[in-house]
């Protein structure tokens, strides 16, 4: 079964999708190439948006774990085995304009996006700074985080190579507790966002149109 769900954040559904750039952008790890001017100020967004989904990727039935009858022990060496989680295995930005989440294996994953005045992660409640007048957090639960980054709290910054890029740039942190949270600054002020989570290609692509007044 195919899942696929638009949303539309300036609540106008799309009458039809373009094709995806997801050519990947160097990730920086070590700090931002967006200019601090860009930093973005308190109340400088006009959106308060949020959406959330769930989206099937694989075989779900793979995650299952062997279930021990209530009435009976574990039999010596015996163990149950662990939930297989869905890994995102990396992060894309495109054209400026797409960013593109990578889930690979087997199982359901939530969603959420949603426009924030400040860009607080969740386990530390620690503010990041993060480029733009808008600030789009994402979060994926259910998922662990792959390859770009094992053996790192540091998270995967990414930035467009143009300046008229729609996104001023993203940051991505490892998952904790199968929650991996990240972060868009956007350039405007006032954005049409479409969310678009794919179980077929175990894809959650944003699209951000920078719209000013």
């Amino acid at each position: 079964m195919t899942w696929s769900t638009r949303c539309i954040v300036s609540m106008a559904l799309a009458a039809s999708v373009s094709a995806v750039t997801t050519a990947c952008v160097t990730v920086d790890v070590t700090g931002s190439r967006a200019a601090e001017s860009e930093r973005a100020a308190p109340g400088s967004c006009d959106r308060f948006d949020s959406f959330s989904g769930q989206m099937q990727v694989g075989d779900p039935a793979l995650t299952r774990p062997t279930i021990v009858p209530g009435d009976r022990s574990l039999e010596l060496g015996e163990s149950v085995p662990p939930v297989i989680h869905p890994v995102l295995e990396s992060v894309e930005l495109g054209d400026g304009n797409t960013v593109v989440f990578a889930v690979s294996g087997d199982g359901a994953i939530g969603w959420s996006a949603r426009f924030v005045q400040e860009s607080r992660l969740r386990a530390t409640d620690a503010v990041v700074p993060v480029a733009g007048s808008c600030l789009l957090q994402i979060d994926l639960s259910g998922v662990e985080t792959g390859t770009p980054w094992h053996h790192s709290a540091l998270p995967a910054r990414l930035s467009p190579e143009g300046e008229a890029a729609a996104v001023v740039e993203v940051l991505s942190y490892p998952s904790s507790a199968t929650i991996a949270q990240s972060y868009l600054g956007i350039r405007a002020s006032t954005p049409t966002v479409t969310v678009e989570p794919s179980s077929e290609a175990g894809t959650l692509t944003i699209r951000v149109k920078a719209e000013e007044r």
